[in-house]
């Protein structure tokens, strides 16, 4: 990837930090590089001052994404109901997985440190994952995946 990178015409980068990371470390010119900021609004993305966690202890975990099945919730979800240690908060719409979504929401309901969230807001997602202990995000067949980028942000 080294020599393509040295021989590429431009070079993308998500982050200024990663452009000046590809000026220092390779050596590639600034006029090269162009910063695409399609993956992160940074304008949303702020440490949030309130924390909506109870300070109980526990470990406080959020899932974020929609019920399709691929992005595997019944793992996470299965974990935290054996654990009272740790407590999962998920967000996130439906969409089109409403029977999905109704049997984990059946499975939930047995567990009270697994709370599903629904859609909320910028402001409400910045201070649940802000403060959160760790996001999971397991998905099966996606890439990098969002989440895992706003996560980063916060």
């Amino acid at each position: 990837m080294h020599s393509n990178a040295l021989n590429a015409w431009k070079l993308l980068s998500s982050t200024n930090f990663g452009k000046e990371e590809i000026i220092r470390e390779i050596d590639i010119p600034a006029e090269r590089i162009e910063v695409v900021y399609g993956s992160i609004d940074h304008s949303k993305f702020l440490p949030g001052v309130e924390n909506p966690y109870l300070h109980d202890a526990k470990i406080h975990l959020i899932t974020v994404g929609d019920f399709n099945p691929r992005k595997r919730f019944d793992i996470p979800f299965d974990i935290v109901s054996k654990n009272s240690d740790l407590e999962l908060y998920h967000k996130d719409p439906v969409n089109s997985w409403k029977e999905r979504a109704s049997k984990l929401m059946k499975f939930v309901s047995d567990y009270p440190n697994i709370r599903v969230l629904g859609a909320v807001g910028d402001e409400i997602l910045r201070k649940y994952i802000s403060n959160a202990d760790a996001i999971v995000y397991i998905p099966d067949a996606e890439g990098l995946g969002l989440p895992s980028l706003e996560a980063l942000a916060y």
